[in-house]
């Protein structure tokens, strides 16, 4: 049993990654929901149970990445105070299994149950799940709008593309950190490409294909933080690098001075600027949050009470008020309290720091995927969403195990 579900394990953390989505298939087991993903995750940890995990490693992880484990282990525990300070005990402990505890177990059984070869498996899933995400995007925009949920989005004047998701960001939101990773692959396997041909050459055109059909679902969702996000993180890589500096200085100066002389001048502006309607909705709900934690500022409100403690501080009578504050500082801040935010904070440092100091094309693309979410989250939610939090701590996990870690010092 034990070598089955060794040879299995791989194959079924694969299945978990490529199926991310599969959150979507709600149901109830007698009175407890859950999801598909849920069961799939079920199996995978009972497969990782049985094959025995290498709790060896757990030291060495601890020596060797200290910070990670610090913040990892408070972000965990001010979830968990969150739980029992919310208003509604099941509703705040559903949010707390499937935001905090599954994705942090996902990465002790990655780490501790897979060797680093084999992670190339479920990142060929993520982006074989991609690529579905967002060629049924495509399709449906031009082919199958009445799958669209929302009439509005639907309409031709206003269409907005949702893939297999209940609204157009989460396409973005789901898809455009996999961009980073995707040309982060392709660069990896291009530069190997001599070494086997016929491995790396596919893999490296499945990897940019993917990379581009992505990026195209992106803009029929008209998903704007996540195409900022990642013309942000492009230009930041681009000056970082030594070999793209001079011509990214190049293109952005000469994109300077162009686009003041276009119709895209003020669309520009107004995003940048938070000048939109959307715009206008974050500002309020950004000042209404602040004005909220006032009163509950190092506990925040509890998981799953957002909503109801921002009401009374609510301004705007013809905006609804959303799930999150849309902000990935007040996101965390208001769900986990002060130092859950700051912890979440710190663990996106350790991973950029992480890549920084890794001579290896794959960390640098987990890097950007981090960068990606830092950046799309100033303006949305990036992480609480079921396939979200897995996805990102699927990253850190890559970052961890991809370079290899390093033995303590004695």
């Amino acid at each position: 049993m034990k070598t089955l579900s060794k040879k299995l394990l791989p194959l079924a953390i694969a299945a978990l990654i490529t199926l991310l989505p599969l959150y979507l298939f709600r149901f109830s087991v007698g009175p407890l929901p859950t999801t598909g993903l849920e069961i799939l995750f079920g199996i995978v940890v009972v497969l990782w149970l049985l094959a025995g995990p290498d709790w060896t490693k757990l030291p060495r992880l601890y020596h060797a990445h200290k910070s990670l484990m610090w913040a990892g282990g408070i972000f965990l525990l001010a979830a968990t105070v969150s739980l029992f300070t919310a208003d509604s005990l099941s509703t705040a402990a559903g949010l707390w299994k499937a935001y905090f505890v599954e994705p942090v177990l996902l990465f002790i059984i990655l780490f501790t149950g897979l060797e680093k070869k084999q992670l190339m498996l479920p990142m060929l899933g993520l982006t074989l799940s991609a690529l579905a995400v967002a060629t049924f995007g495509i399709a449906q925009f031009y082919w199958f709008p009445d799958s669209i949920p929302n009439e509005y989005w639907r309409a031709i004047e206003t269409r907005r593309a949702t893939s297999v998701f209940e609204f157009p960001n989460a396409i973005g939101l789901f898809l455009a950190p996999i961009v980073a990773l995707n040309i982060g692959n392709a660069i990896a396997h291009w530069k190997h490409r001599l070494d086997n041909l016929k491995l790396h050459l596919p893999l490296f055109a499945l990897h940019i294909f993917t990379a581009a059909f992505s990026v195209w679902a992106i803009i029929l969702a008209q998903s704007t933080g996540a195409l900022v996000a990642l013309l942000g993180t492009t230009i930041i890589f681009g000056i970082i690098i030594n070999k793209t500096r001079i011509l990214t200085i190049i293109v952005l100066l000469g994109l300077g001075a162009i686009i003041p002389f276009t119709p895209l001048a003020q669309p520009i502006q107004e995003e940048i600027l938070l000048q939109n309607y959307s715009g206008t909705i974050r500002l309020q709900m950004w000042n209404e949050t602040l004005t909220q934690l006032e009163t509950t500022p190092l506990l925040g409100n509890g998981l799953g009470d957002y909503q109801a403690a921002v009401a009374p501080y609510h301004k705007f009578d013809w905006a609804e008020i959303y799930l999150y504050p849309h902000n990935i500082v007040l996101n965390f801040w208001t769900e986990i309290g002060l130092f859950g935010m700051l912890a979440f904070m710190g663990i996106l440092a350790w991973g950029l720091a992480r890549a920084w100091k890794a001579q290896n094309i794959i960390p640098a693309a987990c890097a950007a995927a981090l960068l990606v979410i830092l950046i799309h989250g100033l303006v949305d939610v990036p992480y609480l969403k079921n396939d979200l939090a897995m996805l990102f701590w699927f990253i850190i996990a890559i970052l961890v195990m991809i370079p290899g870690i390093p033995e303590p010092k004695s």
